[in-house]
């Protein structure tokens, strides 16, 4: 399964898409974990998340896909780069 992240904000997902070849999503929010928990990838990259007037993802969430085994990255915006490029050679 292709890494998810979760980007669209800082940088698109066409942009995105030239650097790492994954499933990209738009920016996280609350529940979008646990959705993604019913078949869980092996990396999940979080890029851009929303926060005010959305819920913001739920610490609880990033823990659970922690426990399933999945690795969770996460940056701010101006490591975007770097993290695209850390999931690529993972």
């Amino acid at each position: 399964m292709k890494p998810v992240v979760y980007t669209g904000t800082s940088i698109s997902h066409s942009e995105a898409r030239k650097i790492l070849d994954a499933d990209y999503r738009p920016p996280i929010r609350r529940h979008d974990i646990r959705r993604l928990l019913k078949s869980p990838p092996e990396i999940i990259g979080i890029i851009d998340g929303v926060f005010f007037d959305n819920a913001a993802v739920a610490h609880r969430e990033i823990i659970e896909a922690i426990k399933t085994g999945s690795q969770l990255w996460a940056a701010r915006v101006w490591e975007r780069f770097a993290l695209l490029n850390l999931i690529h050679t993972a």
